[in-house]
């Protein structure tokens, strides 16, 4: 299969929706919490129970810098630690009742933003952007482990 057809599309697309993110991310209260350590609480709060590599992995950062951002928001007390019987070396990561707070607080503002984004537009243009959407997301999660990420 030749996909360098393709590949133009991806990349304007791509181009398109960091923009579209990035817009997003001025929602975003920095005032306490970097954007980094937001992200951080939102991928502990979608998984309940996750690892630093886990986020790592997700958002596609160094390891390194999600382990000391992590262990700042345990300090901080937005994330609790607790270790992981499979592999002692390894801690599970999870929102303290702080760290859910933050997180409600900072989606609202987000669903606002987003709310601002799409206003005006037709319940025919939203239906079919949030199917478009969640077509992508199927068609790319079926491509694990990430075939373009080194291990």
């Amino acid at each position: 299969m030749n996909s360098d057809k393709y590949i133009e599309q991806i990349l304007l697309f791509d181009r398109f929706y960091v923009r579209f993110l990035e817009a997003d991310t001025h929602a975003i209260d920095t005032s306490v919490l970097s954007i980094g350590a937001v992200k951080c609480l939102m991928m502990a709060d979608f998984y309940k129970k996750c690892t630093v590599k886990k986020i790592s992995d997700d958002l596609g950062a160094d390891i390194a810098y999600f382990s000391r951002l992590t262990k700042q928001l345990c300090d901080d007390g937005y994330l609790a630690r607790e270790q992981n019987p499979a592999d002692r070396r390894s801690y599970y990561l999870s929102l303290t009742k702080l760290g859910k707070t933050e997180v409600e607080s900072q989606k609202m503002r987000m669903q606002t933003r987003l709310r601002q984004r799409i206003a005006g537009l037709p319940e025919s243009d939203l239906c079919a952007l949030a199917e478009h959407m969640n077509a992508i997301r199927e068609i790319m999660e079926k491509r694990k482990p990430d075939p373009g990420k080194a291990d």
